[in-house]
């Protein structure tokens, strides 16, 4: 017997309490609250969540953002094409149909595409000098090239190469 007193008194304990993780509103019986009190109410209503919601119109989140992994059926973020931002602040991305921006240490950077090196034979590379430096291209017939090494035309290998303001060299 004192088994199922003991059922009885846990059930009843736990019965007479307020639920976990629930607020109370604090309407009284028979009270017909106003729309603003129902907003208020469940404006208020954050104590099962431990945080407060990023709001759709905005927000500024606090901690990491993970998102779905890409999958066959769609990415997990989207940045739909659009325009440029008038006066975007650092840290700012966005595309347009031109491609991805960032707004990076006070400068506008993108868009970020691809890189398409423009090919040459090795006779009709520009001459190398200063206003090439840092330059790269292709080669489309060099000859055992090496890292770094003098380039040698003639053959087929293709190679990028690069101006150092002097020569170019295999890379």
């Amino acid at each position: 017997m004192t088994m199922k007193r003991a059922i009885i008194a846990a059930i009843l304990a736990v019965s007479a309490s307020n639920a976990w993780a629930q607020s109370t509103p604090s309407f009284s019986y028979g009270q017909v609250p106003t729309a603003g009190m129902w907003n208020g109410a469940f404006a208020s209503k954050q104590d099962a969540l431990n945080f407060v919601p990023l709001n759709r119109a905005g927000g500024t989140m606090l901690g990491r953002l993970t998102t779905a992994p890409s999958t066959v059926n769609g990415a997990g973020i989207n940045l739909p094409p659009g325009t440029a931002p008038g006066l975007p602040n650092n840290g700012d991305v966005w595309t347009t149909t031109a491609g991805l921006f960032a707004r990076i240490n006070s400068s506008t950077v993108g868009p970020f595409t691809s890189m398409k090196l423009p090919s040459f034979t090795t006779a009709t590379l520009p001459t190398c000098n200063t206003s090439y430096q840092d330059t790269m291209a292709v080669a489309s017939d060099a000859t055992a090239p090496t890292y770094r090494g003098a380039l040698t035309g003639g053959g087929t290998v293709r190679i990028p190469v690069y101006c150092d303001g002097v020569a170019w060299s295999s890379h």
